[in-house]
């Protein structure tokens, strides 16, 4: 009579560890599995497009200038800017204002954008800063860049330190830009202006100034994106 007892007891005993070992036996197969090294490849962002420079040229009698992938050995030449309170966009008064443009898109798109600089000449006048806008314009469309031709102001800024020295070389930077597709049939163009005030009130030009470009391998006049 004491057998059975005895006998369920045993394979009570066995049927636990049986499923204590099956239980380790699932434990151990999962920690391997979590514990596997795992390789994950994260892609490096790359910008939208690559770096570029345009070099500043043309006669400073005509409008308007040129913005040249290519630069060119030339004198440097200058124009005088008169003050006015306009910004850079609605001035169009040829006396108070030079403009650069690129090449009518062709083939593809042109992208730019990223860290932008303008880097030029200005004739040491105290209290002058210049202030230079970039415009993605149709190619019909005036040199001027104003508001009614469908030209879109891409970015403006103006010299931060004011020149010293008879014509000394001079930095626009207009910061880290949002890259802007400009689209075949249309131009980029810079356009320089001599104003007054910002749109606060705080003075940025007291008087009429000159600007100067050219191309030498010492002081060269270019605009550069994605720096």
């Amino acid at each position: 009579m004491r057998r059975v007892p005895l006998f369920a007891a045993l394979l009570l005993l066995l049927g636990l560890s049986t499923a204590f070992a099956a239980s380790f036996a699932t434990e151990s197969e999962d920690i391997a599995s979590f514990t596997t090294q795992v390789s994950i490849s994260v892609p490096t962002t790359q910008p939208p497009a690559p770096p570029r420079t345009f070099f500043l040229q043309g006669d400073p009698t005509i409008l308007p200038g040129i913005l040249s992938t290519t630069a060119v050995q030339s004198n440097t030449v200058s124009r005088d800017v008169i003050k006015d309170t306009l910004e850079v966009q609605p001035q169009a008064d040829a006396t108070k204002y030079f403009v650069w443009q690129g090449p009518t898109v062709a083939g593809s798109p042109l992208v730019v954008g990223g860290n932008t600089r303008l880097t030029m000449e200005q004739k040491d006048e105290a209290g002058s800063r210049l202030t230079a806008g970039l415009f993605n314009c149709p190619a019909a469309a005036p040199v001027a860049s104003t508001v009614a031709t469908g030209c879109v102001q891409i970015g403006t800024s103006a010299v931060g330190t004011e020149p010293v020295g008879g014509f000394d070389q001079i930095t626009v930077s207009f910061g880290n830009l949002v890259y802007t597709t400009i689209p075949v049939g249309n131009q980029l163009r810079l356009k320089v202006v001599n104003r007054d005030k910002d749109g606060v009130g705080v003075v940025i030009s007291t008087r009429d100034f000159k600007v100067a470009w050219g191309y030498n391998p010492a002081r060269q006049a270019r605009l550069e994106f994605g720096l």
